[in-house]
């Protein structure tokens, strides 16, 4: 007779499913949870992007409304339409980072990947989660408002957004080389 493992039998109700690792990086609490939500959505590509709502009928153009160059899908509004680049950018200099990867889900299996601290990875994590927000916010401006607002526009909200909640819930059990590190990315603009 076989013996029975309560584990086995999990694992085949659960199924097949590849391993994530940027779960801990989009759900931290350093990250806004409204941008928290909006990145889980990018992660598995159900944000109504035009392309998908060109197929089911519901606009007539799949044209980005960013660039207006571009169809408009998942990579392309996050990181490769001209707009998010200038964003993107802004943000890689305020971060002093030098590889940026033109779609979020490898964004953020870099940050998963690097060398960085804990407390740096989910500080990284929570600026790329609001910049997807953003990006997200600005290109429903333009849908329902015909408004574009300017990447360095967007960029300067994004850093006070994230500077607030930083300040409001970053623990002070940091080790110094963690506390001057956001400190030096908390200075005001």
């Amino acid at each position: 007779m076989q013996k029975y493992k309560v584990q086995e039998v999990y694992k085949k109700l659960r199924g097949d499913h590849n391993v994530i690792h940027w779960d801990k990086l989009v759900w931290n609490r350093l990250s806004v949870p409204k941008h928290r939500v909006i990145s889980w959505l990018v992660m598995h590509g159900r944000l109504r992007t035009n392309d998908v709502l060109v197929k089911i009928g519901v606009v007539d153009s799949n044209q980005c409304r960013l660039c207006e160059i571009g169809v408009e899908s998942h990579d392309h509004l996050f990181f490769q339409c001209e707009y998010s680049i200038k964003c993107l950018e802004m943000v890689k200099s305020w971060l002093k980072v030098s590889a940026v990867h033109n779609t979020y889900q490898r964004q953020m299996n870099y940050i998963q990947r690097s060398r960085r601290s804990g407390v740096q990875k989910k500080f990284m994590a929570a600026v790329f989660s609001g910049l997807v927000y953003h990006i997200w916010w600005v290109r429903n401006e333009a849908i329902w408002n015909q408004v574009v607002c300017r990447p360095e526009a967007v960029f300067k909200r994004l850093k006070q957004i994230i500077q607030q909640r930083i300040k409001m819930v970053h623990s002070k059990k940091l080790s110094i080389r963690d506390q001057r590190w956001i400190n030096s990315k908390l200075e005001i603009v």
